[in-house]
């Protein structure tokens, strides 16, 4: 009888536990080029659909960063703003829900600006296993003609259902 209660309590412990714990992974998508040209400030978008294998239950995100580096080839100014929304349609404005991904001033004598920042937005929209999200984005550049360079990859850290 002490053998079966023990074998049911380690039974019951390790459900509880597999129940509550994942599989961890830390993964990078690889680096897409995004080309911008200047707006004029004006604010555009674009539907992103996701895969399939993100949209699969028993995955969560916990973390998503954007790992990135805004370029420009010119020796002008250019500011260069870039959003998530977890709309799936597109709109003329920005729309009130847009998460500030970006903010990026490159002075006269930067070619370059890098870092990583974390997108609230895009966590929940994986996590709600959305098909489709918005990104938006805004360059003004002090030349008309002058095109901007976002090199950007994601870096998706949560965890596999067991």
């Amino acid at each position: 009888m002490k053998t079966n209660a023990g074998l049911f309590l380690v039974l019951a412990a390790t459900t509880l536990f597999a129940a509550g714990c994942g599989i961890p992974f830390d993964i990078e998508t690889p680096t897409k080029t995004i080309e911008l040209p200047n707006t004029g400030g004006t604010y555009f978008d674009k539907v992103v659909d996701l895969p399939e294998e993100a949209r699969k239950p028993g995955i969560t995100f916990e973390t998503v960063s954007l790992i990135y580096t805004v370029r420009k080839q010119s020796g002008f100014v250019a500011h260069v703003k870039l959003y998530a929304s977890p709309d799936q349609v597109t709109h003329l404005s920005k729309p009130s829900n847009a998460e500030e991904l970006l903010d990026i001033s490159l002075a006269g004598s930067d070619t370059s600006k890098s870092g990583t920042e974390e997108s609230q937005t895009i966590r929940d929209v994986l996590n709600a296993k959305q098909e489709s999200f918005v990104i938006g984005a805004e360059n003004l550049t002090s030349s008309p003609l002058s095109t901007i360079y976002i090199d950007i990859s994601l870096r998706l850290q949560g965890k596999f259902g067991l």
